[in-house]
Formats: C-alpha cells, structure tokens, sequence
C-alpha cells in the first residue's frame, strides 16, 4: 500500500468524521434550544418524545444548520430561488433547505464514494474520474428537475383552466356571489383537476383576507408564472378599476383559453410525426435491414465459402501428385 493511498484513505476518514460530527452537533444544539423553548412556555418536554430522537428527527433538526452555507446569500438569488421553487410546486416552509441540502448532497456524496471506490481496490483514477463527474451531474441534476416540474405544472394548469373560468362564469350568471363561486369551482375541479382546484383555493382564501380579485390572480401568476394566468389578472383588474362586467371578462378569457387549448392540441398532434421519426429510425429500420438483407448475405456468405474451397482443391491435388513419383 503506497503512501498516496494511505493519504487518501486518511482524508476519507476525517472527512466523514467531521460532516458526523458537525450533523450531531447541530442535532444536539436544536434538541436543548427546543427543550429551553418548551420550558419557557411551561409545559415542559412532551411526554411522546423519546429521550433518544430518531434519524429522521435528528436529520429534520439538523439540515437548516447542514444547508446554511450553501442558502444563497443576497436576497436577490433568495427571492429567485423562492420564485423557482414556487413555479415547480414547492410551497412548503423548509423547500429551499430541503432543495440546496439535496443539490449540496449530490454534488459532494459522488467524491466520498469515489475515494470510498478507490480505497476498496478500484483504480484511483478511475474512480475519482466517475466521482467528478457524477457529482458534475448532481451540480446540473436538480435544476433541471425544477424546470421539468414547472413544465409539467404548466401543463396541468392549462388543460383545466377553460373549464374553470367556464364553470366560474355559470355560477356568477345564476347570482352566487364572487367568494362563494370560487369556493364551489375549487371543490367542483378538485378531482379532475387537483392542481388548479388547491391554487383556486389559495385564491378564495387570499380573498377572504381582503385583497381583490385581480390582486389575488396576480398573486396566482407570480406562484405559477403561466402567461393565461397573467392574462387573465389583468383583464380581471382592468374590470374592476373600470366598472366593467366581470362575467363578459370571464367569458372572452374562457374563449381565449379555450381557443388556445385547441391551438396547442393541434400542435402537438402535428409533431408526433416529427417526434416518431427518430424512434423509428433509431428501432424499426434496424430491424427490416436485418430482415431483408439477412438471407442474402448469408447466400452471399455460401459462395464465398464455396469459392475459397474451390480455390484451396487444386493447391491440395498438385502436392498430392508431386509427393506419388517421391513415394515411387
């Protein structure tokens, strides 16, 4: 064992040592600002709590300590970050923690098992190599996992958004207020559409603290950043600053949104074709080449096979001829 491996293995090891001992230390020091906090108030520990916190507990109360120097530090990439996050879905409290200590993970757990690999027996080289670029793809990961789920956010919320505003609009026609029919469309979509069904929800709520119906929508199109959504809160402010009717606003956008569903249908159904080409080629065309030409290359193949023992006969008669008068 040379000297590099035993450096290696050394850093490995203290290494690990101090990340455990840095997610213990911040477990413990939450634990005892917890039960300061609990004697504070006066009711003390609760009886249900072990004395001995679990793994999940421990990892809960450390990450935001773990995640901290990796949290972005100006405001502006916080507030952006916030914004992404909430474009994907993600609304909960400990998201961004939760988002920079996994992307934090990935990009440094791919190094730990690449020395892990090459103190095992594995080459170094190799090893460290994978583990670069690994954790390269644990850098780049997590992004493009956010964008893929805003995608998908996109495309729930513009396939139920027509039949919301179309809903919506019935109920303002038969006289039920703006609260209440916001409050029966959100439980009417809610199992066809769950996603648009809790954002309305959000929107009745935010309404009921007293802002209006534009304001609430904006605050909609800044969580989703949907363009139909934008769109609509403007037309619906514009209503409400003029003295406009909100269900002929209501109607024109259920059109608008209605209209643009069937354009994007289309769309699509016009690359499908386009988007089966490469499959086709890369699957099927393979598979007819080998059919069509599989039987003539193996006749090819006999009379190549043919040719050569031809050819190798007459050399095999000539010594045989010239070896009899020797014999003789």
């Amino acid at each position: 064992m040379g000297a590099s491996t035993l450096f290696t293995g050394a850093v490995f090891l203290l290494v690990s040592a101090a990340l455990a001992g840095l997610v213990f230390h911040l477990g413990r020091r939450s634990r005892r600002l917890d039960g300061r906090l609990l004697g504070l108030t006066g009711r003390g520990a609760p009886a249900s709590e072990p004395a001995t916190p679990s793994l999940g507990r421990l990892a809960r109360l450390a990450l935001p300590g773990v995640a901290a120097p990796f949290l972005p530090t100006t405001s502006e990439q916080r507030t952006r970050l916030q914004a992404r996050l909430w474009q994907a879905g993600l609304y909960r409290r400990q998201a961004m923690v939760v988002y920079v200590s996994a992307k934090a993970f990935l990009l440094f757990a791919p190094w730990v098992v690449g020395l892990g690999a090459g103190l095992a027996g594995a080459p170094m080289t190799y090893a460290v190599a994978g583990g670069a670029v690994l954790s390269l793809g644990g850098l780049l990961g997590p992004s493009f996992w956010l964008d893929g789920a805003k995608k998908r956010r996109h495309r729930a919320l513009r396939r139920g958004l027509p039949d919301v505003l179309d809903v919506l609009v019935l109920c303002l026609e038969a006289g039920v207020s703006l609260g209440a029919a916001f409050r029966l469309v959100a439980d009417e979509v809610r199992a066809s559409h769950p996603l648009l069904g809790f954002e309305l929800r959000m929107v009745q709520r935010e309404m009921q603290l007293g802002r209006s119906l534009g304001e609430a929508l904006r605050g909609f199109a800044e969580r989703s950043d949907l363009d139909e959504v934008s769109a609509l809160a403007s037309v619906v402010d514009q209503a409400e600053r003029l003295g406009a009717s909100l269900v002929k606003a209501l109607r024109s956008q259920a059109e608008l949104q209605r209209y643009r569903r069937s354009q994007q249908a289309e769309e699509r159904a016009q690359q499908a074709g386009a988007r089966v080409l490469l499959p086709t080629m890369l699957f099927l065309f393979p598979c007819i080449f080998v059919i069509l030409l599989g039987p003539a290359a193996l006749q090819v193949k006999e009379v190549m096979d043919r040719r050569k023992a031809q050819v190798k006969s007459p050399g095999t008669k000539g010594k045989a001829a010239q070896a009899s008068p020797a014999k003789r």
